[in-house]
């Protein structure tokens, strides 16, 4: 299979190459998904430029979500099947023809959804659903401050909250 590499830090145009590389195989908890498209996240752009501590070893295939098919599963797995499209977080290795993630790490998606929305399900909106939701509830009428607000996890951010029914202020910067 083809996959993006992350090869050396810098420029996207130096830092990646296009690889052979072994299908990867899955264990009983996984399943392997036929990669439609995959997210570029900041934990990405930090790894291309150096800045990402848990980046892995160069040379490194990254990526920390999908969009596609899955193809095999293992015998563990028991929420999905063979042939449901998904978005699936993968904590690396996303930048392929195939991934490999657990079968918790998967949710269906429509078949007509698209990519990039599903994208952003995966790793943008839930990490701001975990915030707004999970660790602090948001209420009607709080006023709520978003930092980096025109970045994807700040947009989510903001709909949550004025879904939620929070005045929002929202801060943006060009660098």
């Amino acid at each position: 299979m083809k996959a993006y590499f992350l090869v050396q830090n810098g420029s996207p145009e130096k830092a990646f190459n296009i690889r052979e590389t072994d299908k990867p195989v899955i264990n009983p908890d996984e399943v392997l998904i036929k990669v439609e498209g995959f997210g570029l996240n900041f934990a990405d752009v930090l790894a291309m430029i150096g800045l990402y501590p848990d980046c892995p070893p160069l040379p490194a295939i990254l990526g920390y979500d999908v969009v596609g098919f899955i193809e095999a599963i293992g015998s563990d797995v028991k929420d999905v099947v063979v042939g449901y499209r998904v978005t699936a977080l993968t904590r690396f290795d996303g930048y392929a023809e195939y991934a490999v993630t657990k079968g918790s790490a998967v949710a269906k998606i429509p078949i007509a959804m698209d990519m990039g929305v599903a994208l952003a399900l995966s790793t943008q909106y839930c990490t701001a659903y975990y915030c707004a939701e999970e660790l602090l509830r948001l209420h009607d009428g709080d006023e709520v401050l978003v930092h980096a607000a025109a970045g994807g996890v700040g947009t989510a951010l903001v709909q949550l909250a004025k879904w939620r029914g929070c005045v929002v202020d929202g801060m943006a910067s060009s660098h």
